[in-house]
């Protein structure tokens, strides 16, 4: 395990062979039976064949219950809980990761298989934009980390997880800062895949800024390091007047991600080019999808980009009426996440749909009214690649 950590895969696959042909002489059951079906589980999912993973995860938690291994079940459920959501059965797949959590936050985890349970947990989060749990899990993980500062791999994606919320919650240089400490920490140890990721990340943050050199380099770097680029590259591209370009990307993009973990993550995106564009009824359906996706998931981030994604597209259409309940909607649903970046668009669709309706001095009033009381504070420490991060197939690499 440590070995396929360390980039080592080769190496590491020789010794799970060797531990397989081992047991060939063992007639009885054991607990190490489990722990080779846990290495089996992960290849599965490497290898993007998601059905053997689905059939494998459950044996690996029968057989830490059954043999009373702490670090087999927790893992078992882990997995179990990843694969459910990657499944589309979010709610049940999170009630999965809270139950192997418990035992790490319990310190009855050892410490390489607590790292990677509460990573890959905060990561499964960020995917399904649960941002409330994510911020929860992502201070028990930091708190976490400081007592285990020789573990870089960990330490390094806590801090692209911190980076992450700082972002959401408008601290964008703390939030770039605290990136190119995570890319720095990984490099510090030689590498590390999700690397790309800090870096992706950080172009998302200065692409916000405005800062579109930077977050072109940014993006170029996360490429090198195999991480997709896209949809930032997109929403990147529109912004500095390639609208060509970033259509022709979004909707590559989402011809290829069909797991709905993934596709989730790339629609909001893909209405904001296509609806810019002009490209207004593929965007009504990809606005659709992602609105049933809010519903399915339960996520309240899911839920106000779906009402903006509808809003947006209402707008495009003239439709303020309809357009209308959904910005408002949006607007309050980020306002409770503390997401000022998302609630000043939600506003200006507002401004936009009451110019809409012939009220113009109500738009101006309501514009100039929130302008300017966006920003939020944010806490020191606010409340992923293989072999952490489950990239599903079918998710572009640029």
């Amino acid at each position: 395990m440590t070995l396929w950590q360390g980039g080592e895969a080769a190496i590491g696959n020789g010794w799970l062979a060797r531990g397989e042909r081992l047991l060939e002489r063992v007639e009885e059951d054991v607990v190490e039976r489990g722990y080779l079906l846990e290495r089996a589980t992960i290849g599965y999912v490497a290898k993007g064949e998601f059905a053997e993973a689905v059939a494998t995860a459950p044996s690996v938690t029968e057989y830490g219950r059954r043999f009373g291994d702490t670090d087999l079940t927790s893992m078992g459920l882990h997995m179990e809980g990843r694969l459910t959501i990657f499944s589309g059965r979010a709610a049940d797949g999170l009630r999965l990761l809270d139950e192997a959590i418990v035992s790490v936050l319990a310190g009855e985890v050892s410490p390489i298989f607590s790292g990677v349970i509460y990573c890959s947990s905060v990561e499964a989060c960020q995917q399904i934009s649960d941002f409330g749990r994510m911020g929860e899990w992502t201070h028990a993980l930091t708190t976490w980390c400081d007592s285990q500062p020789d573990l870089v791999a960990f330490t390094g994606q806590c801090a692209v997880h911190r980076g992450q919320l700082m972002r959401l919650h408008g601290a964008y240089r703390d939030a770039i800062s605290e990136l190119e400490h995570a890319a720095g920490r990984y490099a510090a140890a030689g590498g590390d895949p999700a690397v790309g990721q800090a870096h992706y990340e950080r172009g998302d943050a200065q692409r916000i800024r405005g800062e579109y050199e930077a977050a072109e380099a940014a993006y170029a770097v996360a490429a090198e390091y195999g991480h997709p680029t896209q949809p930032g590259r997109a929403l990147l591209w529109l912004a500095r007047g390639r609208p060509d370009a970033a259509s022709a990307a979004v909707h590559r993009v989402v011809a290829e991600v069909l797991d709905p973990v993934h596709r989730s993550q790339v629609l909001p995106a893909a209405v904001d080019v296509l609806v810019q564009v002009g490209e207004i009824e593929d965007a009504a359906s990809l606005a659709d999808q992602l609105c049933e996706f809010g519903s399915a998931f339960g996520c309240t981030a899911l839920k106000a980009a779906g009402d903006y994604a509808r809003a947006s597209v209402a707008v495009a259409r003239s439709e303020a009426e309809e357009a209308l309940p959904s910005a408002r909607g949006a607007a309050d649903a980020w306002a409770l996440l503390s997401a000022p970046y998302e609630v000043a668009r939600c506003r200006v669709l507002i401004g936009r749909a009451l110019r809409l309706l012939g009220d113009a001095e109500s738009a101006v009033a309501h514009l100039a009214r929130h302008g300017g009381r966006s920003r939020v504070s944010v806490p020191h420490r606010p409340s992923t690649m293989l072999p952490y991060s489950w990239g599903m197939p079918g998710r572009p690499a640029a």
